[in-house]
C-alpha cells in the first residue's frame, strides 16, 4: 500500500519530508498508510454523544504540533480543546485553557472559537466558526489538525 501526504492525500514517492503536490512538512515517520493499515493508536475517552451519526467514526489527526501523526478518535458529539479543563488538552503556551469547540450533528460538524486570545484558524483565515467536512484542516495555537470522517468498518 502506497504513502500519502497527512494534509492533502497525495501518493507520495521518495524520502524527502516535504509533500510534492502541497508543499506540507511532513514529520518525521508521517509518509504513512492510511491509519487502519498504519495501525496507529486511537486515543479517547468513550463517551458517547447523541449527535454522530450511526455507521460513522470521527476523528482528528494531528498534522503539526505535540505528537504529529497522533489519532484522536472523537466519541461524543461536543469536545473542547484547549490547554486545560478540556476534553483534548495540548502542551500549547499559545492556546486558551478553552480554547474551541467541535460540534458534531450526523454529517455535519462545526468548529467554533472560545473567545481565544490568538485565535482559530481555517485555511490560513482567523474565523470564529467554521463547518468543517472530511479531511477539513484547521489550526489553533502551534498544532494543525485535520478533521476526518469515516463509515465504521465492517466485520
Amino acid at each position: 500500500m502506497a504513502a500519502s501526504c497527512q494534509r492533502c492525500g497525495y501518493e507520495l514517492t521518495g524520502a524527502g519530508h516535504t509533500c510534492s503536490r502541497c508543499g506540507a512538512a511532513q514529520a518525521e515517520g508521517a509518509w504513512t498508510q492510511p491509519v487502519a493499515a498504519a495501525g496507529a493508536t486511537i486515543q479517547s475517552k468513550a463517551v458517547t454523544g447523541g449527535g454522530l451519526a450511526p455507521g460513522k467514526k470521527y476523528a482528528l489527526i494531528v498534522l503539526q504540533g505535540e505528537e504529529p501523526g497522533r489519532v484522536i478518535r472523537i466519541d461524543k458529539s461536543r469536545i473542547t480543546l484547549g490547554r486545560a479543563d478540556c476534553d483534548i488538552s495540548l502542551k500549547d503556551p499559545e492556546l486558551s485553557r478553552q480554547h474551541a469547540l467541535i460540534s458534531i450533528h450526523g454529517m455535519n460538524a462545526r468548529l467554533e472559537d472560545l473567545g481565544s486570545t490568538n485565535g482559530t484558524f481555517v485555511d490560513g483565515e482567523r474565523v470564529e466558526s467554521a463547518e468543517l467536512s472530511d479531511r477539513s484542516e484547521f489550526r489553533i495555537g502551534f498544532h494543525e489538525f485535520v478533521f476526518v470522517m469515516r463509515d465504521e468498518d465492517v466485520e
